[in-house]
């Protein structure tokens, strides 16, 4: 069995995907079994209905042995029981019944510690329509927890199809807040939860080059990074830098609770989640 990582130290490993069912959640559903495989934590599938007098809708859960078997981390015909004998994954697929669908996810995260969060967004035309800023600001606020966004239409850095991690090119906006050393520290621990080892990552400051903070990289193994600063606005200079680097992943490191409110919501974080080409990772900088 593969040695674990850890998302967060010392805290449960536990990884919440809230699903709508859509094609974009099936492939953000991709992003969160492949870290919960590489880091053998437990993975709850949650999906909120209005309707308590309905079914629950068991059949359009994705199907984790099936995907597992695709992959081919299991064999074909495995038993429920092999997720976590054989790979240490344990999998839950949760229904909350509430007409607000922020409530539920936020009742759920009382209900436990989460370490991170993968979630669908529709990119460029917003929030899907069950999780727009009034249901995802609560929840963002409450959760303080990194949060990863696949937007509808980028490219995946997981791959459904097969589960191949992609993430050869990263992007990393830095500036002087948060400490750019912590923020690059904690993107890398992410790319280690992803299992890559041979990312180039673009350190990306927007704004005068003399000011530019460049950090220190970690000094556990040998790095292709490479510094780049922009003048422009900061939310445009990103996106246009992640389109230029075909990035695999944009990774923002925020400045905690009010400041992943303050930049997520009307700003330049949501600016960055609706027009990314590729999947957002948010980071609470106190996490």
């Amino acid at each position: 069995m593969a040695e674990r990582n850890s998302l967060s130290g010392d805290r449960a490993q536990i990884i919440l995907h809230p699903t709508d069912f859509s094609s974009t959640s099936q492939l953000a559903f991709a992003h969160a079994l492949r870290l919960a495989v590489h880091n053998q934590a437990f993975l709850s599938v949650l999906h909120v209905c209005a309707d308590e007098t309905k079914p629950i809708p068991w059949d359009e859960y994705p199907s984790v042995r099936e995907t597992l078997e695709r992959w081919g981390l299991l064999e074909a015909g495995s038993r429920r029981s092999d997720v976590e004998k054989k790979l240490g994954v344990r999998v839950e697929k949760r229904v909350g019944y509430d007409t607000n669908v922020a409530d539920s996810i936020v009742g759920f995260l009382e209900e436990r510690p989460v370490d991170m969060i993968v979630i669908a967004t529709e990119g460029r035309d917003g929030l899907p329509r069950w999780i727009r800023r009034s249901i995802a600001e609560p929840v963002a606020r409450r959760a303080n927890v990194p949060t990863l966004f696949v937007p509808q239409g980028a490219r995946g850095c997981v791959s459904l199809e097969d589960g191949r991690v992609t993430l050869q090119n990263v992007l990393i906006p830095i500036d002087r807040k948060p400490y750019p050393d912590a923020a690059v520290a904690r993107g890398v621990r992410v790319l280690d939860a992803f299992g890559s080892e041979t990312s180039t990552l673009t350190l990306l400051h927007v704004g005068d080059e003399n000011d530019a903070p460049w950090p220190n990289l970690p000094s556990d193994r040998s790095w292709n990074c490479s510094c780049v600063a922009r003048g422009g606005r900061p939310a445009d200079e990103i996106l246009k830098t992640a389109d230029e680097l075909n990035a695999d992943l944009i990774i923002l490191v925020t400045e905690g609770s009010k400041g992943l409110m303050d930049t997520i919501f009307g700003s330049t974080t949501e600016q960055i989640v609706r027009g990314a080409p590729c999947p957002v990772l948010a980071i609470p900088f106190d996490f």
